[in-house]
């Protein structure tokens, strides 16, 4: 009768790990649900809010203009002209957040325009529209800033995927706050846009 009394009632040594408490099992499983989602969520905001901060402080880099210039010649002309030597989305995409907060007329000079001079239709564009360049160039520079966002959070989504909910963290928390990606990030640029891509179609 010992016997069968010890193997009825095995004890933790014996491998059988003890059950949780119902009250103990929600608290882990509430824990284990909101703790990578509330962190993913504090680790974009904080991306928004150094890419912000950055992109309102930083003037023109040298081809900001010739971007933005080239973007918005294609939404509204529908010529490709200006800078071919760069895919158009981005471009487009950047200069759709100007032409929606401002409705700038595209009315560069003749003489640059029938020859493509995108460096001088790109400055005259950002310093001698009717708005301060400050404002367009902060508005251009959105759109990439928001698609940066896209990227820390897909890294935390690939990464929680393939190792579970601290890896997602980690790897957030260093996209979050890798300088390249934000200053790359706050620019009329194409590589924030190169980069994201890339990453989407391996992770498809």
């Amino acid at each position: 009768v010992r016997k069968e009394l010890q193997r009825k009632s095995p004890s933790p040594a014996g491998g059988i790990e003890p059950k949780l408490q119902p009250n103990q099992a929600v608290r882990t499983s509430g824990l284990a649900r909101w703790v990578c989602p509330g962190g993913g969520i504090l680790f974009i905001l904080a991306f928004l809010g150094q890419g912000f901060a950055f992109l309102v402080s930083n003037s023109q880099t040298s081809d900001e203009a010739v971007h933005l210039a080239s973007g918005y010649s294609y939404l509204t002309r529908g010529d490709f002209r200006l800078n071919p030597e760069h895919p158009t989305l981005i471009k487009e995409l950047c200069a759709l957040s100007v032409l929606l907060a401002y409705r700038i007329p595209f009315q560069p000079d003749e003489r640059f325009w029938r020859v493509g001079d995108q460096w001088r239709i790109g400055r005259d564009f950002l310093y001698s529209s009717p708005q301060p360049w400050d404002k367009i160039l902060t508005a251009g520079r959105l759109p990439n800033l928001l698609l940066g966002a896209g990227l820390v959070g897909l890294i935390g989504w690939w990464s929680r995927r393939l190792w579970g909910d601290w890896a997602a963290l980690t790897a957030m928390a260093l996209a979050a706050f890798e300088p390249n990606l934000i200053a790359n990030s706050c620019l009329v640029t194409t590589d924030l846009g190169a980069a994201l891509f890339t990453f989407l179609t391996l992770y498809l």
